[in-house]
């Protein structure tokens, strides 16, 4: 068995903890992270649109095109502070009980 390193996206609605799968990858880029935010908006629909903030690493993958995706519906994107590990901690222990 060869074990791989996996990187997982994945958008959550705090108010209902409801997450979104992105997508699962093995190499992560700008590219790929911009259209499972395109993908996002297609599927979310009306919830979309009620998008006030968007809380996101500060990622080389998380590029000015990602931020557009939001900022169409007039998303405010907020960067997580440079060494704050925990200002995202919200996603570890839910995706725990995914695996």
């Amino acid at each position: 068995m060869l074990l791989k390193r996996l990187y997982v996206l994945v958008f959550i609605e705090h108010g209902t903890r409801r997450m979104h799968l992105g997508g699962v990858t093995a190499n992560p880029t700008g590219e790929w992270t911009v259209q499972q935010a395109r993908n996002l908006a297609l599927t979310a629909g009306e919830r979309f649109e009620n998008v006030r903030f968007l809380i996101r690493g500060r990622g080389s993958n998380f590029t000015r095109s990602f931020d557009a995706v939001f900022q169409a519906n007039g998303t405010r994107i907020l960067p997580t502070a440079v060494q704050a590990p925990r200002m995202n901690a919200c996603a570890v222990p839910q995706l725990a009980h995914c695996f």
